[in-house]
């Protein structure tokens, strides 16, 4: 029973001591929470609202002074905008770019910068960068970069030394476009027409070795054919001799002569006159002079249609 006493009264007096120890600091936490938590959490306070402010110390048991309505002065917690030290000032907005001054220029800058003389042409220092660039025999590569990066995407102003070697270049061009048709008038005006050469433009001597091998031809390609009517009609008429019994246009009835051109629809014939005349095959009905006195008759709506169906295919 003794040691049980014993204990007991240990009990009283450590119950006692923690009392006592209680009712000395009140500013402590709440019952239940231990006396160095507390402390270490009120120190942290002090701590932050030391550093908030513009270095001066503060008590930890008084809270600081606020600042009254109206007056001009700023809190601790942040300094004044006109400040040292308060933040960077704003960017200038009135920077006016100014030029090397030309005394500058002439000297050992220009060298450094690679600027050229103030007299020289544009077009000259181009071709002054073109020749060393050549000069040193650089790789594709290579001279690539370097007119990338010092003639790409760079304005310069030229003198322009190529306007005089335009016109050949249009009158190239020109060649390739398609000329406008005469028109009748124009025709007319130029005489080129057939009907307006005057006689002898085509002498009979450079008509009759055509017409002789025409001959030659023909009677080759008629000998032993049991239908020369057909192979008359697929056969060549440039060099036959021909007359115009019957035409559409009466003016050309009667028309005789060589022919010295043929096309799909029309037959170019040079008269005893040296005129050449147009003939065409539509509505025309042709007698052709064949050898040893022989003659045959062509119609002309038949060896057009035949002409166009060759074109076709």
């Amino acid at each position: 029973m003794e040691g049980d006493t014993g204990v007991t009264k240990r009990k009283k007096r450590r119950l006692e001591q923690l009392e006592a120890s209680l009712a000395s600091r009140p500013s402590q936490g709440p019952p239940g929470r231990p006396a160095g938590a507390a402390q270490k959490r009120s120190g942290s306070k002090v701590k932050k609202r030391a550093t908030q402010g513009d270095g001066a110390e503060t008590d930890p048991a008084k809270p600081p002074a606020r600042p009254q309505r109206g007056s001009a002065q700023h809190p601790t917690s942040a300094p004044p905008p006109d400040a040292p030290g308060a933040g960077p000032p704003p960017p200038h907005t009135d920077i006016v770019y100014r030029a090397l001054p030309p005394s500058v220029l002439p000297g050992p800058l220009r060298s450094t910068l690679g600027l050229s003389p103030p007299d020289r042409d544009p077009s000259a220092a181009v071709s002054s960068f073109l020749e060393s660039l050549m000069a040193r025999n650089l790789s594709a590569a290579e001279a690539r970069t370097a007119v990338g990066s010092k003639v790409a995407e760079r304005q310069v102003l030229l003198d322009n030394p190529t306007a005089g070697l335009r016109r050949p270049q249009t009158t190239r061009f020109a060649r390739h476009v398609r000329a406008k048709p005469l028109s009748a008038a124009a025709a007319r005006k130029l005489r080129v027409l057939p009907s307006q050469q005057p006689a002898g433009a085509v002498p009979p001597a450079a008509v009759t070795a055509l017409r002789e091998a025409w001959q030659i031809y023909i009677a080759r390609l008629l000998d032993g054919a049991q239908a020369p009517g057909a192979r008359l009609a697929k056969a060549s008429l440039c060099g036959a001799d021909i007359r115009v019994e019957g035409s559409r246009d009466a003016q050309r009835v009667g028309v005789a002569g060589t022919v010295v051109r043929e096309s799909r629809s029309a037959l170019s014939v040079v008269d005893a006159d040296g005129r050449v005349r147009c003939v065409p095959l539509r509505g025309s009905t042709l007698l052709v002079r064949l050898a040893r006195g022989r003659t045959a008759r062509v119609h002309g709506d038949a060896l057009e249609a035949l002409r166009s169906g060759k074109a076709k295919k």
